[in-house]
This record gives C-alpha cells, sequence and structure tokens, in this order.
C-alpha cells in the first residue's frame, strides 16, 4: 500500500515465506484544505494533521463552505487520504413571504408559507397569477436551501384560434387573417405586406403567445425609387436608377457641374433636393489649352487663374513688352478666351 512508509521484511517459515507487516508504519494525513461541494457551492474545508484511522467533527463547517446550509463535516484519516463525510450538511428553512415568477413574457408575485428544505407547495392557478390569463396549470414551489425556485414546467400558454388580427405599416392599418396556432408559434402570410399598404413589398408573421395574435411586420420593405435624374435636375446625367425605401442618392452630373443636394426614396416615391451646379475653374489654363498661337506672344503660365469662379474672368497674361486685348472667361469648369485677336499687343 503506497501510503504506508517503511520497508517489508519476509522470512520462510517451513517453505513458506511470511511477510512481516509489523515494521510497515502507520500512516497519517497532513494538514490543509480539502476539496468539498455543500449544495451547489464548492469550496476547501482546513483540516489538521490526522493520524490513521482517525477522525475529527468540524462543527458548522457546512455553512463555512455553503452559507445556506448547517451541519458538522465528520473528516476520517483511511486509505484515500483525508475524506469527508459531508452527510450532515442540511440546507436550512425557508421562510413565509412573497416571490417574484417569470411565467413566459410576464411576472407575478407569488406568497408561499415556510418550507423546510426539500419541502414543496403546490400553487392552484399560480401560472395565470404570474403569466396572465393566456397562461393555465399550476405552479409548483419547492425550497432549496433557503431559497424558493418555482417550477414553471406545468404552466401551458394558450393556443389561438382562427381569426383575424391587425397590422399596421407607417399610418396605415388593415385586419389580415390568421390560421389557428398552437402557443408559441408562427405563421408567415405571404405578399401580405402590399395588401397591408400597396408602398410595401414583403411577408408578414403572425405569432401566438398565450392566446394573443401578435404581427411581426419588421419583413415588409418600401418600394424601391427609379429616379430619372435628367428630368428631375438641370443639367443631371443620371446615377440614381435605384434607390431603396429610406435612402438617399447623389447624382451625377454633366461635365462642369458638381452636385448639390441628395434624391430621397420614401415608400416609392422620390423627393429631390439636388441640383447639379457650374464648377469653377480651378486649375489654371496651359498655354496649348488656350490654343493661343506664338505669334501672340501669350505668356504659357496663368496660376494666377487659379480657382476662378464660375462665370468670372481672370486677365490674360502677356510676354513683357506686351498688353492684353482678351481676357479669360470661367464657363462650367472651362477657361475660354474673350475678345478680338490679336490678343497680346505689343505696347508703344
Amino acid at each position: 500500500n503506497p501510503k504506508f512508509p517503511g520497508d517489508l521484511p519476509v522470512r520462510c517459515n517451513n517453505g513458506v515465506v511470511v511477510p512481516d507487516t509489523d515494521s510497515c508504519e502507520t500512516p497519517v494525513c497532513s494538514a490543509g484544505g480539502v476539496a468539498a461541494t455543500v449544495g451547489t457551492v464548492n469550496g476547501s474545508v482546513p483540516v489538521q494533521r490526522l493520524g490513521w484511522g482517525s477522525l475529527v467533527v468540524i462543527p458548522g463547517g457546512c455553512q463555512g463552505v455553503n452559507p445556506r446550509y448547517s451541519g458538522d463535516i465528520v473528516a476520517t484519516c483511511g486509505v484515500g487520504g483525508t475524506v469527508l463525510d459531508l452527510t450532515g450538511c442540511t440546507g436550512k428553512p425557508c421562510a413565509m413571504g412573497a416571490v417574484d415568477v417569470v411565467v413566459g413574457r410576464g411576472s407575478g408575485s407569488i406568497n408561499v408559507q415556510a418550507m423546510a428544505h426539500g419541502g414543496m407547495q403546490v400553487v392552484a392557478d399560480g401560472c395565470v397569477a404570474a403569466g396572465g390569463t393566456g397562461f393555465e396549470g399550476s405552479l409548483v414551489m419547492r425550497c432549496d436551501a433557503t431559497e424558493v425556485v418555482a417550477d414553471t414546467s406545468a404552466c401551458l400558454g394558450k393556443p389561438c384560434a382562427v381569426s383575424t388580427v391587425d397590422a399596421t405599416l407607417a399610418s396605415t392599418t388593415t385586419s389580415v387573417p390568421s390560421p389557428a396556432l398552437a402557443h408559441n408559434t408562427t405563421a408567415t402570410l405571404e405578399d401580405f405586406c402590399s395588401i397591408v399598404d400597396s408602398r410595401f413589398t414583403g411577408n408578414l408573421s403572425v405569432e401566438c403567445f398565450a392566446g394573443a395574435l401578435i404581427v411581426d411586420a419588421t419583413a415588409c420593405v418600401g418600394l424601391p425609387c427609379a429616379a430619372d435624374v435628367a428630368g428631375l435636375v438641370e443639367n443631371g446625367a443620371g446615377g440614381c436608377e435605384n434607390i431603396a425605401s429610406g435612402e438617399s442618392c447623389v447624382p451625377q452630373c454633366g461635365f462642369g457641374f458638381a452636385a448639390q443636394g441628395e434624391i430621397t426614396c420614401t415608400l416609392g416615391l422620390v423627393s429631390s433636393t439636388a441640383t447639379c451646379a457650374p464648377m469653377g475653374c480651378a486649375e489654371p489654363p496651359s498655354f496649348q489649352m488656350l490654343a493661343v498661337d506664338t505669334s501672340y506672344r501669350a505668356a504659357a503660365g496663368h496660376s494666377h487663374c487659379a480657382n476662378t469662379p464660375h462665370n468670372d474672368t481672370c486677365a490674360l497674361k502677356c510676354k513683357e513688352g506686351y498688353s492684353a486685348l482678351s481676357e479669360l472667361h470661367c464657363t462650367a469648369g472651362v477657361f475660354r478666351l474673350q475678345g478680338d485677336a490679336p490678343h497680346c499687343v505689343p505696347v508703344c
């Protein structure tokens, strides 16, 4: 036995080998914490050093592991080490009072009498008191070490008969049919969103819970919009052909124009704050861009004309010794020369 220290001598007696166990030392159990589970709580019980076969009673040891229990723990030193006897641990009783009980999606307060640990009380129609008139059945209240636990497994929700129920989409309310349904089951009404409100598409869902019908319209989607950008926005060039309901779109504009505002779709109807405004001339014109012949002696660089607003002008830059007869005009992002040729003339 690995628990017993010492050497084991053997002797021969008339041809028979006989072990001498008297020299084996008596084992001991070391002091320390021993794991214990009382009720549903895991803990550790401190135990003193024990000799082989001896025991010690730990007064109130049960409560030391789980405060909801009372009683003593007995520790014994044996072959397996220190062994705890937890049979003396008893759950404390439950006091009289009110207990909150949840049944289905409702809750209620149930009065119970004082009970010993492990005792129970049956509350007739307790399911109705806790969950409402849509439930039927009795509650079983059990005492588990000062805590009253409700057993709601006997509570049954009432079914729903064939009926109609109001469904609301946006500001429209319409009665829709529902088949007979068991408690906590659903039925899908295909393509009924458009029946409630023609501006929607999709399926309705009807749920039966505790005898009541509940409509779920979250799968209903507003009709999309196909915006005619060219017809809505002057100088518009498309880009908003398919807008989901509740979404907005920034249209595309023609060359030299920038979009401002949005086109919005609401349940298949289009509204717009969008415009296509003419752009200024952000980049200065190049000599080649102006198509100015070198004989006119116009300078190649016009950096001073950068960021010229739409419908504004910028002076033409000529080479030294020449003056400008023309000016640069910005129209929808494009510079154009204005004035009579030649554009640059010698200064007299």
